[in-house]
């Protein structure tokens, strides 16, 4: 006997139409060395946020998805935007400077929240948006066809941003599409099935969080902006260094989550350690233990930074991120590393 679906539960069970647009990753990195994912498509149409996981790595509106480099340095070395797919250059800007928002002229970026970027139009009209683009980077002209992994400039921290990213939308007739799921932003989230990621392009997408941004080793105070210019990432310190500190960057931390950053010596032990609750939900925090210079100099030995994650999941505490990093020799001595 066959049996026939009913057309509205058979429109369900499809992960996608024939004419879905499929993306491959859009910027040239490892992703989950040297690149991640820091912020998805927002499915909450209330004031909050929500990604397609039902996790926190969003903002409230946000339309897209952001590929987050590791700091200035790598920015600065390079690292090509590619067109998720083939398709007409219809829009092109560039001039915006790359600076923090935080010390960006308001006024001058009002309206180009975006910064330099290209629009680009494909099939059955599906449309991707590449934000954030480094100034003078921009490889493509407004009319040009691409193809798909074609170089369409570099990341760079043009716009409404605080760390180099690109920042990418994908539209389908004007509509908001949340890659990940092939459903709008009102879709809600926990949906499965559905993408427009090529398969060995999602295959290389782990959701992660909470993830490790960066650590290291300094004998200055970090700050988040010292941090991303790759001021503090000693390979050694001398062995008079006034201070030793370890810092430790991470992202997607939720509220009851418990960060620990420990320095610690293999012959002198723990040196300093201090540790976090989070009240609330973070998108990236910054934190650092140390301790000053009480004698003539340091104790040979080789000093160890750990960060750790725990959650409470169902009643247990649960290690979700450990991390370490260490000197390779004294501070002082030769050589140093990961």
């Amino acid at each position: 006997m066959k049996f026939a679906w009913p057309a509205a539960l058979l429109v369900c069970l499809l992960p996608f139409s024939a004419s879905a647009v499929m993306l491959k990753q859009p910027i040239a990195c490892d992703m989950g060395k040297n690149c991640f994912i820091q912020k998805y498509v927002d499915h909450d149409t209330s004031r909050g946020w929500i990604d397609y996981k039902c996790g926190h790595l969003s903002n409230d509106g946000h339309k897209g998805t952001d590929f987050r480099l590791l700091g200035i340095p790598q920015m600065d070395a390079g690292v090509n935007v590619l067109a998720a797919a083939a398709g007409e250059v219809i829009g092109v800007r560039d001039g915006v400077a790359d600076v923090l928002f935080r010390h960006a002229d308001k006024k001058k970026i009002a309206g180009k929240e975006c910064g330099n970027g290209v629009v680009i139009n494909h099939d059955n009209g599906w449309q991707t948006q590449y934000c954030h683009m480094k100034k003078d980077s921009i490889a493509v002209e407004k009319g040009q066809k691409v193809e798909q992994g074609a170089v369409l400039g570099q990341v760079g921290l043009s716009g409404n941003t605080d760390f180099p990213h690109l920042h990418l939308t994908l539209r389908k007739d004007g509509k908001t599409i949340d890659p990940f799921t092939n459903r709008g932003m009102e879709s809600g989230c926990g949906l499965s099935g559905a993408t427009n990621w090529e398969e060995k392009t999602l295959e290389k997408m782990e959701y992660v969080s909470p993830g490790l941004i960066g650590m290291g080793f300094t004998d200055k105070k970090p700050t988040n902006e010292s941090v991303m210019k790759g001021e503090n990432n000693a390979t050694e310190l001398p062995s008079d260094a006034p201070m030793m500190l370890f810092w430790a960057q991470i992202y997607g931390p939720k509220e009851g989550d418990t960060m620990t950053v420990k320095l610690h010596g293999t012959e002198t032990g723990t040196l300093a350690e201090s540790s976090h609750v989070f009240t609330g939900n973070k998108a990236d925090y910054l934190m650092f233990v140390g301790k000053r210079l009480k004698e003539e100099a340091w104790p040979q030995d080789a000093y160890i930074g750990t960060i750790t994650l725990t959650r409470d999941i169902t009643g247990k505490e649960t290690e979700l991120l450990r991390e370490e990093i260490s000197f390779g020799a004294a501070p002082g001595g030769e050589g140093g590393g990961h």
